[in-house]
């Protein structure tokens, strides 16, 4: 009975390495599946970080891209405006030289009304003078 025991502990022992041998080439083999997929991943990682850092640099050069070019519109825009203090000044200094000159010709408009206004006396004058001369002429001859 001993060899029957004997036996049967042997046979439970190789069962009981079987399964060990069973069960560790199961756990390698599980953990080949996790290093090939723990390998994967972060391959995965990797490329999603640089695919990130290369969107996030092309967004930062579209982002200056259009902040230069709406510097350079506003620049545009107000390009025309920027003239516009001398312009005023220089409208001003016409506007003035304009009124002097106005100034000027009422003055010497008032000047020929106030001629004006003699040629009818001096009309006067000038035909008295003329019958004076006339009746002077024939006693001074």
């Amino acid at each position: 009975m001993k060899d029957f025991l004997d036996l049967d502990s042997l046979t439970r022992q190789n069962w009981h390495t079987e399964l060990h041998k069973q069960h560790q080439d199961k756990l390698e083999d599980i953990t080949g599946r996790f290093d090939g997929i723990k390998m994967t991943l972060s391959e995965k990682v990797e490329t999603l970080r640089s695919e990130c850092d290369r969107l996030r640099d092309r967004a930062k050069h579209c982002e200056e891209a259009l902040q230069r070019n709406s510097d350079f519109k506003v620049q545009c825009a107000l390009a025309p405006y920027r003239s516009l203090p001398q312009e005023v000044e220089s409208l001003k200094t016409v506007l003035e030289m304009k009124n002097k000159e106005i100034n000027k010709l009422r003055t010497h408009n008032i000047q020929l009304q106030k001629k004006l206004e003699e040629l009818p006396l001096l009309g006067n004058r000038s035909s008295v003078c003329s019958r004076r001369r006339r009746t002077w002429r024939p006693l001074l001859a």
